[in-house]
């Protein structure tokens, strides 16, 4: 794709396209050829068609106001909820757990679970070449479509 994107009107898709830019590089499966070009064809959709709004008609019902004006970092956050998640947890049952987008596997009971079926990360298979697993990743949504593809 292009090495650099020309930023769009929206303020909120021009500060993530920055992000991305800055970030790009370090993210999860960069070395590989078709992910690199996958994430760049994402980022050239979002800087000529923005984040949807309400003007969308498959949108026009979600009020995004909140998710325009978060801050997100690629740190993760610190456990000081591991108390409230462990009171939730069932007995019994296969849990995994995510914090602030993170899977927590220390957290997580997956011991197990019927055959066949692995968690992992999207970050883990890209880094660690797990890459068959992920053979539909860009062929069930369509980038084009607005939205967060």
């Amino acid at each position: 794709m292009t090495a650099n994107l020309q930023l769009p009107s929206d303020p909120t898709a021009a500060r993530y396209l920055a992000g991305y830019e800055a970030l790009k590089a370090d993210l999860p499966g960069a070395s590989h050829e078709w992910v690199a070009t996958l994430r760049g064809q994402g980022a050239e959709i979002l800087s000529q068609t923005g984040l949807p709004t309400r003007r969308e008609e498959t949108w026009k019902y979600t009020d995004l106001r909140s998710l325009y004006n978060a801050k997100f970092s690629s740190l993760k956050s610190n456990l000081d909820t591991v108390p409230e998640i462990i009171s939730l947890m069932i007995e019994d049952a296969h849990v995994v757990v995510f914090i602030d987008g993170y899977y927590a596997p220390e957290l997580s009971r997956v011991n197990n679970l019927p055959g066949g079926v692995e968690i992992a990360s999207l970050a883990d298979c890209l880094n660690h070449g797990a890459l068959e697993k992920l053979g539909c990743l860009s062929r069930v949504a369509d980038m084009r479509q607005p939205g967060f593809v």
